[in-house]
């Protein structure tokens, strides 16, 4: 047998695009069955929640995804489903509109479904744990490099120049 190093580095680079198809692939599912640890997690490494607070949180968590499985998981998938269907031909500025605007409808949704136990463990929050999470929050800004409000501008205005660039206005 002839040794081909061409061969072998196709085989290894179809190995690794297959893993990372499998990757991809699987990591939305991953994430999602395991929502609630994550999120526990993140809100814990922000807040350092006390025993009692992490089990409301993880009590909520658990009705709260399991409502969003059945109710706005079925609007995401129509949501882009129809994205797809408006996209097959290009796209115009009202279809991009209505696609922002349902997005904002759909996080506006989200932000509702949440909102109420988030008070509550804000409110349950002592002094330290508030201290904390703002040490947390300017040691994020501080990283970053730059203001949140700086950030929003220039990711507002960086999307509007791609969105003008493909609808060719």
């Amino acid at each position: 047998m002839i040794y081909r190093p061409h061969r072998i580095l196709w085989l290894h680079l179809l190995l690794i695009g297959l893993m990372a198809g499998m990757f991809v692939g699987c990591v939305p599912t991953f994430l999602y069955r395991h929502a609630d640890r994550l999120v526990l997690w993140k809100i814990d490494e922000y807040v350092d929640l006390t025993s009692d607070q992490k089990a409301f949180v993880r009590a909520r968590l658990k009705d709260l995804l399991a409502e969003h499985r059945k109710d706005a998981l079925p609007i995401y998938e129509r949501f882009l489903t129809e994205i797809k269907a408006h996209s097959a031909d290009g796209l115009d500025r009202r279809e991009v509109d209505w696609m922002f605007a349902r997005y904002q409808e759909l996080r506006a949704d989200l932000f509702r479904r949440v909102v109420a136990d988030g008070a509550v463990v804000l409110s349950s929050l002592t002094d330290r744990q508030i201290r904390y999470m703002e040490h947390m929050f300017q040691r994020d800004h501080e990283r970053l490099g730059w203001p949140i409000h700086e950030r929003s501008t220039a990711t507002h205005q960086a999307a509007q120049h791609g969105l003008a660039g493909s609808l060719g206005s």
